[in-house]
């Protein structure tokens, strides 16, 4: 944004720098000045970055002119605005002008009427402020309504006094209301926009005359015939003007600043400050006292930090003396207070206040409380910001045990009413604050005001309704920091933390290396195999992705048409229909990253370690959802040599990784409908599998059906697999016996054999292994074959045999003798062994 440096200059004269010195200084301590443009001999303009948390007071030459004062190390005090004699006439303007504000969006709506104004152009040093900064000079009240939102930042608005209807009454009467849905509005600028109900209006009686906080309209517009004017200063919440001005396309730098937050006590003053610049330039009579709309009531701000705190954020001991003088210069008033004592001083007023259930803490207190608006009240005095409803103030402290209270904790018990939560599941309905020497203060319901009560009777019969304590307040002592009402954006004793740090100087805290004490870190198997599974795959060419944890209403048929509502797991709010349910398997998103990369290569290899969701049987379970971490893999092979390359390729990369995490009795058993649930349709039906190792169930594999692949546009053989994650990861966890590497030579032997199209690797590798007796160290199986030279329905198996012993050299003919009873036991199951 730009700034004039003599007008910053001029509300600043204490601060005797040149504009490069100023910009230098700015960028240092607040915030970064982008350029300084030069205009004449002697004067600038900055481009000055103000960040989005100062937009409420940053947005103004008075606000840059504090903080160069600030930067200089001086008292805010110093930066000061001129102001305008203002000389009012006997007549009233509430006798001829009426308020009505009928929406919370308006926390304050200020108006005062000027008559016998004269219209006419703007004197040079008006003209040529506004004009540097890249507004056009319009005539003397338009200027003089920009000068001062320039100047402090505060939107305004002049309607002509003459185009307002009048009331029964006789008077002009403006109200600030929703707008009617389709009711339009030609604004300044001839252009005409159509509204709706969730947008704000400024109206008389018959027409809207504003889109309010963002443009005024053309009907009650000034001109050069206007005598008698109405002026608006007005404060809006932040949210609905930046949804309007969105909503119409119409972003003008009222709405800038009122999105930023402006703060309600800002249109008072920039109402005196504007009808007394308007009078000396315009002429006119202006009437005595402003009418004032708006559900606004001024209160004081408060945060409270304890010195130790400030400075250990810091990591600088920076003395209390130094602390308390840099607040005071940002224009904050500072306190030393006792926790106990203060609390005492807050509470004591607050005796015997009225019971409201619902009470708001910030417009109904101090006159009416409900009891967890009176904890936040109270708190808010002694300047922290608590959560407004009982259970989550229960959460916001550190939990302590009943028999350590002290004085500023919170007690708990269930109440009349609870509130309850996933933490909470008792329920919490009541919230006292323990005031020492076994006393309670709270609002009852029962006795319908703010009363002191004994904490044992306070708890109820027995100690069944209580629901614990939590402590707030940690340190005895503390500053108790009265916020200025142009700094909206102190709020935490962190943000005096960081006020005090910049401009205490991050230059002068000296850097220190920390200290923490060395330990080795806890063990964490699962983190450590994951980082293990990802760097075998990676080696063996597959590609890691991360999908997205939700799936969307385009499922497969098969899947679609399951009882989906015991599977997937719906969410209230999704972004859009295709992001509706949390994934309950990793499949989903492999087809899809298929589908992406399928034109780019003939072979993909992709895998994925990540959360999976589904729901629990209810009967047997508290618990209504589970996440489960889940490892799986993809393979896509365009081309296959034969219709099961795929699968049986996918079921090699997982032997090689399950046999480098050092598990070796992994084995595939027949696919069980529940350990595919509601999925098993996408599969091929012969080659789907559970995954087992030893007697463990751990996930299962398969084929996708070429059925689902067509709908996919894919072409060629694809298989996934996936495992629970913990599962496996607690399996090779688990302790397993060294065997050491036999320093004796091995003998290996093939054998073939050929068997029915229907029967098992597996099964056939069991039965050679259970034969093979102990000198049979391992048994592989290198090849398959399908086609001619055999019966239809049958296939051939090679396996490679290994015979080894860990203490003596075989010999041929024990070998030999082995093989044998291998053979026999395969011919006994009717399989027929190639020989030689």
């Amino acid at each position: 944004m730009k700034f004039l440096y003599s007008w910053i200059k001029e509300y600043a004269p204490s601060a005797k720098l040149s504009p490069e010195e100023a910009a230098r200084l700015l960028t240092f301590k607040s915030f970064e000045v982008e350029s300084v443009e030069k205009i004449g001999k002697a004067d600038a303009i900055l481009h000055i970055d103000i960040l989005p948390n100062r937009s409420h007071d940053a947005l103004s030459h008075l606000g840059i002119a504090r903080e160069l004062v600030l930067a200089s190390g001086t008292d805010v005090s110093k930066a000061k605005i001129p102001k305008y004699p203002l000389k009012e006439s006997k007549q009233k303007t509430k006798d001829a002008l009426e308020v009505e504000v009928s929406t919370k969006v308006c926390a304050r709506y200020v108006v005062r009427i000027v008559k016998g104004v004269k219209i006419e152009s703007s004197p040079k040093w008006l003209k040529e402020k506004i004009e540097a900064l890249g507004l056009n000079s319009i005539n003397n009240l338009v200027d003089a309504t920009n000068y001062v939102m320039l100047a402090i930042g505060q939107p305004l608005h002049v309607f002509d006094f003459d185009k307002l209807s009048d009331s029964a009454s006789g008077k002009k009467k403006i109200i600030v209301r929703p707008a009617r849905k389709g009711e339009k509005i030609e604004t300044l600028d001839d252009k005409t926009y159509e509204l709706n109900d969730q947008m704000i209006v400024i109206s008389d009686l018959k027409n809207s005359q504003a889109i309010a906080g963002i443009k005024g309209g053309k009907a009650a517009g000034i001109s050069m015939r206007t005598k008698n004017i109405v002026i608006e200063s007005a404060n809006f919440e932040p949210t609905p003007i930046r949804k309007t001005s969105r909503a119409l396309g119409l972003r003008t730098d009222a709405s800038v600043r009122f999105e930023a937050g402006l703060g309600p006590s800002l249109a008072n003053e920039a109402m005196d400050l504007v009808a007394g610049l308007i009078q000396k330039i315009a002429g006119g009579e202006v009437l005595q006292g402003q009418v004032i709309g708006g559900h606004w009531v001024e209160r004081s701000v408060f945060v409270s930090a304890a010195v130790g705190k400030i400075q250990k954020l810091i990591g600088c001991d920076i003395s209390e003396k130094e602390i308390i003088k840099i607040l005071q210069n940002m224009g904050c008033e500072v306190q030393k207070i006792n926790l106990e004592k203060r609390l005492k001083e807050i509470i004591k007023p607050l005796l015997g206040k009225p019971y409201k259930y619902g009470a708001s803490a910030t417009l109904d207190a101090p006159n009416q409380f409900d009891c967890s608006g009176f904890t936040s009240y109270v708190f808010r005095k002694l300047g922290i910001e608590i959560p407004r409803v009982s259970i989550d103030q229960r959460f916001f402290g550190k939990e302590i045990d009943k028999s350590g209270l002290c004085p500023g904790d919170l007690v708990f018990q269930k109440g009349h009413k609870p509130h309850f939560s996933e933490r909470m599941k008792e329920g919490i309905g009541h919230v006292g604050i323990y005031i020492g020497g076994g006393k309670v203060v709270h609002a009852s319901g029962q006795a319908k005001k703010v009363v002191v009560g004994n904490l044992k009777e306070w708890l109820g019969v027995g100690e069944k309704s209580f629901r614990g304590a939590a402590r707030i307040l940690h340190d005895k002592d503390l500053l108790l920091v009265k916020i200025p009402s142009w700094r909206r954006d102190l709020v935490l004793a962190e943000d005096l933390v960081e006020e005090v740090a910049r401009l205490y100087g991050l230059e002068n805290i000296k850097e220190i290396m920390p200290t923490i004490p060395l330990a080795l870190p806890l063990e964490n198997p699962e983190r450590d195999w994951a980082r293990f599974i990802k760097n075998t795959l990676f080696n063996s060419g597959f590609s890691e992705v991360k999908n997205y944890s939700f799936v969307g209403e385009n499922l497969p048929a098969g899947v679609k048409n399951s009882n989906a509502e015991n599977f997937f797991i719906e969410l209230e709010n999704p972004v859009n229909p295709e992001l509706k349910y949390l994934r309950p398997t990793l499949v989903f998103g492999f087809l899809r990253n298929i589908t992406l990369n399928y034109l780019f290569s003939k072979r993909l290899l992709f895998f994925e370690l990540g959360s999976t969701f589904y729901k629990l049987d209810e009967k047997s379970s508290k618990a209504r959802h589970m996440e489960k971490n889940a490892l799986g893999g993809a393979i896509c092979i365009q081309k296959a040599k034969d219709d099961k390359e795929a699968f049986y390729e996918l079921k090699g990369f997982l032997a090689d990784l399950l046999g480098k995490m050092g598990i070796d009795d992994f084995w595939l058993d027949d696919a069980r409908p529940e350990i595919i649930p509601n999925i098993s349709s996408i599969f091929h039906p012969l080659r789907k599998a559970e995954i087992k190792i030893g007697k463990f169930s751990i996930g299962y594999m398969g084929e996708i059906d070429q059925s689902l692949l067509k709908k996919y546009d894919i072409s060629g053989r694809v298989a996934i697999f996936e495992i629970d994650f913990k599962k496996l990861s607690e399996i090779a966890s688990a302790e397993r016996e060294y065997i050491g590497i036999s320093k004796y030579p091995s003998i290996i032997r093939d054998i073939s054999l050929v068997v029915d199209n229907r029967v098992k690797i597996d099964d056939v590798q069991s039965l050679i292994e259970g034969a093979g007796g102990g000198l049979l160290f391992d048994s592989d199986l290198f090849d398959i074959y399908e086609g001619e030279n055999l019966e239809e329905g049958k296939k051939s198996l090679a396996f490679h045999l290994i015979f080894q012993s860990s203490k003596r050299t075989l010999k041929d003919e024990e070998v030999d003798k082995v093989v044998n009873d291998i053979i026999l036991v395969l011919e006994k199951e009717g399989f027929e062994v190639r020989k030689a």
